[in-house]
């Protein structure tokens, strides 16, 4: 009786981050690092997996030195970040 008390932390461990499966909450919305994603049933829990949703900004390969173009640069990602914040409210989660 003593041994099962001890070890029962031990069983059915979940993934990190998991809640416990709930019908009612399968398929719901919820973030990873920041990211939105959906509640996806493994086993006893339900873990939140990405939607697939790419980022489409723009990636940059290389640093620029040209100090018109690093300006436009920092311009694009300012604007960027600013629609970003404003529409932040409509996404639900």
């Amino acid at each position: 009786m003593m041994r099962a008390t001890a070890d029962a932390w031990r069983g059915d461990v979940g993934p990190p981050g998991a809640y416990p499966y709930t019908a009612a909450a399968e398929g719901g919305p919820c973030t990873i690092n920041g990211e939105p994603g959906t509640l996806v049933r493994e086993g006893n829990y339900l873990v939140c997996k990405p939607t697939g949703c790419q980022d489409t900004r723009t990636v940059y390969d290389s640093p620029t030195y040209d100090a018109a173009e690093g300006l436009r640069r920092k311009e694009e990602a300012r604007l960027s970040m600013m629609q970003d914040q404003m529409s932040a409210w409509r996404q639900k989660g």
